[in-house]
């Protein structure tokens, strides 16, 4: 029997990829609610703490405490994001439904499109104009969504496949189990016209802009 991970590649918005941090506490939080400043309750006896919004960075939250000082919060990955007027936003990776069967995640710097079906068409990862596209070919079956991922079970023989959404890109998680598992697989991949694909030294897939720049990289 074949089994294990064949491979678990990031689909990353340059510019926006995770960053180490010297404290990280978990994954990066969700909110339902962005109308008025997070509070929490900090460890330690200080009591609550109210989250001072202009302090924000693209990967941290700072709070100030009932007593005077301020508490910081600086996570491994991106947690804000910057929206058109130049405000930080909390970034929202849930998965939300579309009026026509698709999904979306809510908020962020970066927009990714997931099919509820694996034949309804390809994944697409847009900022801005510029989108790309990827698509494992023959693959089909329903997805199952919840929270920030999407799973889908036997598209092919033996293959499952997962979308996650995270704060500075997407991975993607192809896994073999079984005897009949392909040979190979072949995967589409299509990008907006101002985009050009090339091939870095790593071996990630870059999307350059035409002056060169890297926007999007599709990193194993």
């Amino acid at each position: 029997m074949r089994a294990g991970l064949l491979r678990s590649l990031m689909f990353l918005l340059v510019g926006a990829a995770a960053l180490l941090a010297p404290i990280a506490f978990g994954q990066s939080p969700q909110r339902e609610d962005e109308s008025a400043p997070e509070r929490v309750a900090i460890k330690g006896g200080s009591g609550e703490g109210q989250e001072v919004e202009s302090l924000r960075t693209e990967t941290s939250r700072t709070f100030r405490l009932e007593d005077g000082r301020y508490f910081a919060q600086v996570f491994s990955e991106p947690i804000n994001f910057k929206d058109e007027s130049g405000a930080w936003r909390v970034i929202d990776n849930t998965l939300r439904a579309t009026s026509d069967g698709w999904f979306e995640n809510s908020a962020g710097a970066y927009s990714v499109r997931l099919p509820a079906r694996m034949e309804d068409g390809a994944v697409r990862f847009s900022s801005g104009q510029a989108w790309a596209e990827f698509r494992l070919q023959g693959a089909q079956g329903e997805g199952r969504t919840a929270g920030s991922e999407q799973s889908f079970q036997n598209v092919l023989p033996g293959v499952a496949v997962s979308y996650a959404a995270t704060g500075g890109g997407v991975k993607e998680t192809v896994t073999l189990a079984g005897s009949d598992t392909p040979s190979e697989l072949r995967f589409a991949v299509s990008a907006s016209d101002d985009l050009r694909l090339q091939t870095a030294e790593s071996g990630a897939i870059e999307f350059q802009n035409g002056q060169g720049d890297v926007v999007f990289s599709f990193a194993a």
